[in-house]
């Protein structure tokens, strides 16, 4: 019995003293750290090294050494040591803001370098863990949004259009977000409507351009990507047959990008599915023509009240003399206002420029028909 009595005493005697010893570590450690954010304070750089790399090796379980020691390395650029020392606070001690706040920082300069360096995949690395970092969203939002940001663009890099808009989506529904850095919510918008675009999901597509022309800022503030939208807008529209619409957001879009620079090269295709969408429009109400004797006669009167589609597939093939549509259409054009000869004009023409389209034979096909006509 005496026995096991001096033994219980013993073991508790023991863990008293590795308790104390343990304390006596930790306040050893504070100490250290203390003398080595002072010499951070003061610049003191290697001094401040030393003494975090001392606590570190005295108390590696010790979260604040750690944050000092990847504070001071944030500091000095030293980005994939002050992201190891980081993470490793944040381990020790989930619940540190400071120690989360550090890390996102060192994190986002990593991923900022590596974007930088065309390392897309390794930036989307550190910026997945970013996001990851619990309430980081409310700790440094501006970061946080950003990252998101940066995701959804290096995915569209990726020409992962799906993946993309899983952090564009996501970073506009964050809350406040449209109320806050309005040039990155407008930037945001407009990214969504392109990677539906590239996914054809055009009516998705044409929903979030119509959303995004709806923020009055974008016009004022934001002329170029409001001229944009405008185009976007029209393509989309014009895919899912929506003609009224893409009449109205491209004929804007002519209107007030015939002299920009950064827009030039859309106009060609602009002016080419404005006239080919009102060919459409055209085409559908000759088929609501009853046949008869005059029959010839009503669709040419009515050709002859639309010359905006001549002018601007007219336009089109001025712009750019390789769209076979436009030709096509302007033949089109011709033959329903009853002027075979510019009709046959027109195709001549198709069919030289294009001797490898696949819809040769139906062009010589209507040639040779209306030039019968003619005669």
């Amino acid at each position: 019995m005496k026995k096991k009595y001096w033994f219980v005493v013993i073991v508790m005697f023991l863990v008293s003293q590795f308790a104390l010893s343990a304390a006596d570590v930790t306040k050893k450690a504070e100490k250290l750290v203390q003398k080595a954010d002072e010499a951070f304070q003061k610049q003191k750089y290697d001094k401040a090294l030393e003494a975090y790399n001392e606590a570190v090796q005295l108390a590696p379980e010790y979260a604040a050494a750690y944050i000092g020691l990847g504070r001071l390395q944030l500091t000095q650029k030293n980005l994939p040591e002050a992201v190891k020392n980081l993470e490793k606070a944040v381990e020790l001690d989930n619940e540190n803001p400071e120690a989360k706040k550090l890390y996102a920082s060192a994190l986002a300069d990593l991923g900022s370098q590596a974007f930088n360096q065309r390392q897309v995949e390794q930036s989307n690395s550190y910026f997945s863990k970013l996001i990851a970092i619990p309430g980081i969203d409310q700790l440094t939002p501006d970061i946080y949004q950003q990252s998101l940001f940066q995701l959804g663009t290096n995915y569209y890099l990726l020409r992962q259009n799906e993946e993309s808009n899983k952090y564009y989506v996501k970073l506009s529904e964050v809350p406040g977000f449209e109320s806050g850095d309005k040039k990155l919510f407008i930037q945001t918008k407009y990214q969504i409507g392109g990677n539906y675009a590239a996914l054809r999901k055009y009516k998705e597509a044409a929903e979030s351009f119509t959303k995004l022309l709806e923020i009055p800022e974008l016009q004022t503030d934001f002329h170029t990507l409001y001229l944009s939208a405008l185009y976007m807008l029209g393509l989309n529209s014009n895919f899912t047959g929506d003609f009224q619409t893409t009449n109205e957001s491209l004929t804007k879009f002519l209107e007030l990008a015939k002299d920009s620079s950064e827009h030039a090269q859309f106009l060609p295709l602009a002016n080419l599915l404005l006239g080919s969408s009102q060919m459409t429009q055209l085409q559908n109400e000759v088929g609501k023509i009853e046949n008869g004797k005059d029959k010839i006669i009503k669709i040419a009167e009515l050709a002859k009240t639309k010359p905006e589609i001549a002018t601007y597939l007219t336009k089109a093939i001025e712009l750019n003399p390789g769209l076979e549509p436009a030709y096509m259409h302007l033949g089109n054009y011709y033959y329903y206002c009853n002027d075979l000869e510019k009709s046959i004009a027109t195709y001549n023409q198709l069919i030289e420029k294009f001797p490898d389209s696949p819809d040769l034979d139906q062009y010589k096909r209507f040639l040779t028909d209306i030039s019968k006509e003619k005669k």
